[in-house]
């Protein structure tokens, strides 16, 4: 289930009857020196099918507004696409910083997998436990040694999945266009304060003017995007007389070919 909030933003997502969010989701952008909250009503429904949903909402907050378009598929991916633009036609406005955060529920979040995206992808994942502590705890500079890039600026992970053992959320995105990527400020971060890990994408981390619009997306996706079948991590595994035994693994080599 996914709850829409305030521009067509989640604001509550459950899986496997476990809620995912201790908060609604939340942009904020810099502007003039102060933190600025983009808030606004919610989204309105463009079209429904059977295998397809749109709609569309606005935030705004100072000189600054943002268009939120979204589509959810039929198994729950989640794609957005979001368009900053100046509240007033025709008067740029310096935007400072601008990030996005999902807060999420601790309790069901102690696990990071994050992927680069480089050629290399059995070397090009980062797999750990969410640190204990306050404030920022990860960010996508700190990374296993030597783990390759596929970028040559910047430290976007196009592949996030934050969760635990019954349930997660797998962000991700085609590139970083519309990002400001650079090597001094960390695109993606969690930060945990008590019960709360925010995952938190800075999308825009040194100053930029937009005069027109400027644009950038990211998909969702909650897992399990449906629930599990019985015993399915030991199909793989299972003796040859054990009922629905599997034996194609999801990932295996024979020789160049990857089947």
């Amino acid at each position: 289930t996914i709850r829409l909030g305030a521009g067509g933003l989640p604001a509550a997502i459950t899986a496997v009857e476990r809620e995912l969010l201790a908060a609604p989701a939340a942009v904020t952008a810099t502007l003039g020196g102060q933190a600025t909250p983009l808030t606004g009503a919610p989204a309105k429904l463009v079209s429904r099918t059977d295998n397809l949903a749109s709609w569309a909402g606005r935030l705004a907050g100072g000189a600054l507004a943002l268009d939120v378009a979204a589509t959810l598929e039929f198994d729950g991916l989640l794609y957005y696409t979001l368009t900053l633009r100046p509240a007033a036609a025709g008067q740029p406005v310096t935007v400072a910083a601008l990030r996005v955060d999902f807060p999420l529920r601790a309790a069901e979040v102690s696990q990071l997998i994050a992927n680069s995206g480089a050629n290399n992808f059995r070397a090009a994942h980062d797999v750990r436990f969410i640190a204990p502590g306050t404030g920022c705890v990860w960010d996508s500079r700190t990374t296993r040694p030597k783990m390759p890039r596929p970028f040559p600026i910047g430290n976007y992970y196009p592949q996030v999945w934050v969760g635990g053992d019954y349930c997660g959320l797998s962000f991700s995105g085609d590139n970083d266009q519309g990002w400001t990527p650079d090597n001094e400020h960390a695109a993606q971060e969690l930060h945990r304060d008590g019960a709360t890990v925010v995952y938190r994408m800075n999308v825009i981390s040194k100053p930029v003017t937009v005069e027109k619009e400027r644009t950038f997306t990211f998909i969702l996706l909650r897992m399990p995007s449906k629930p599990l079948p019985p015993e399915m991590r030991g199909w793989n595994r299972a003796p040859k007389d054990t009922p629905n035994a599997r034996y194609d693994l999801i990932d295996v080599f024979m020789g160049k070919a990857l089947t």
